[in-house]
């Protein structure tokens, strides 16, 4: 049996789904990610498919060489982990924790007192890790997306429009729901209102453009895009955002080192998440959605944004390096000329990343720190 376990926060309850090839095995209300990680099975096979992943992935991983013992203590070590992180983790709207199969229950409880954490420096690295990562500290600059890759903003965003489209969808009488894999599919990495128009598109509903002024309740694309933005700027500003450590490892890293950096996002918010995470100053520009929209850029995975933010910063694509988490981003880049796309596999799936571009994939940007690169 192959099986995915799926992780749901609706208000204070914590729901899991065991599913396969998307059908329910089973479900049920969970006290915790670490009962329900009792529900999985010990044998791992890689990530699951491009699109099914989601916001925030916890995964464990083992050659075939492996003992059980050792996919116990992995076990273990992300039971621990997820106690340890509990609070920040409930506030994760879905968690895909891996594509498992085999047929034994592990007892949680009983791991995670006695079972005991793997070595780091032997724990086998994650499939979707290249092998040759580039040297960041070599590159003429570096052109990072925001969300995914420097905060996890992509999180707020996917809360967001879940709770818009799930209204627009129930509005409209469409059955088929929004899910996670629309998010990739038809909304990451681009403008606000083309995601909204995509999305829609998919669903075979035609409104109007509308005017970026419209208010958040107008029945328009443009509406649609400022409801959920609304819903965005309203969770930033009492949650709050840090910016990922492996992220803002590596920014600390380049600046000593005075490789120029900048931002190409998507995002009309970029300004006030790279002042709230604390990071703006690591960068001499920022491509964001007010300069495309002022500079009448197109949206990615057009080659505009990336191309343009390579002009800003001043240096040659063919010799700069963009990082990026998103298909569309991806494709931009690789597009824009950008001899060096690194994708961050955050949910994408590297398997797709590649296909639109990506020379190199990490599932961390602590991988390419100097001393980390294998």
């Amino acid at each position: 049996m192959s099986a995915e376990l799926l992780i749901d926060r609706r208000g204070d309850a914590l729901t899991y789904r065991v599913q396969d090839d998307g059908v329910e095995l089973a479900h049920g209300t969970v006290d915790g990610i670490g009962e329900a990680l009792a529900h999985i099975v010990h044998t791992v096979r890689p990530p699951v498919r491009p699109g099914e992943a989601a916001a925030t992935v916890l995964s464990i991983r083992h050659r075939t060489e492996q003992t059980l013992a050792d996919t116990d203590a992995a076990v273990a070590a992300i039971l621990r982990i997820c106690a340890e992180k509990g609070p920040a983790m409930g506030e994760t709207p879905r968690v895909v924790l891996a594509t498992l199969e085999g047929s034994a229950t592990p007892d949680p409880s009983a791991m995670a007192a006695e079972a005991p954490v793997p070595d780091n420096s032997t724990v086998p690295r994650s499939p979707i890790v290249s092998e040759d990562l580039p040297d960041l500290r070599r590159a003429a600059g570096v052109l990072f997306d925001l969300d995914g890759v420097l905060t996890p903003t992509a999180e707020v965003h996917m809360r967001a429009w879940q709770a818009v489209f799930d209204e627009v969808l129930t509005r409209w009488g469409v059955t088929e729901p929004y899910t996670d894999a629309d998010y990739f599919a038809y909304v990451d990495g681009k403008k606000r209102y083309d995601g909204v128009a995509s999305l829609l598109r998919s669903r075979n509903i035609e409104i109007p453009w509308g005017e970026v002024t419209d208010p958040p309740e107008a029945e328009t694309i443009c509406g649609v895009g400022n409801r959920k933005n609304a819903a965005f700027a309203a969770a930033l500003r009492s949650e709050g955002i840090a910016p990922y450590p492996g992220s803002l490892a590596l920014l600390e890293q380049l600046r000593a080192d005075e490789v120029p950096m900048g931002v190409v996002s998507s995002s009309k918010n970029a300004a006030e998440v790279l002042a709230s995470a604390g990071i703006r100053d690591f960068f001499r520009i920022v491509v964001d959605g007010v300069v495309a929209e002022h500079e009448h850029l197109a949206s990615k995975p057009a080659p505009d944004m990336f191309r343009e933010g390579a002009r800003m910063l001043g240096v040659d694509p063919s010799e700069a390096i963009a990082v990026e988490d998103a298909v569309s981003g991806v494709a931009s880049a690789a597009s824009a000329g950008y001899a060096t796309v690194v994708g961050v596999d955050r949910g994408a799936g590297a398997a797709a990343l590649r296909e639109a571009g990506a020379t190199c994939i990490v599932d961390d940007l602590a991988r390419l720190l100097d001393g980390d690169k294998h």
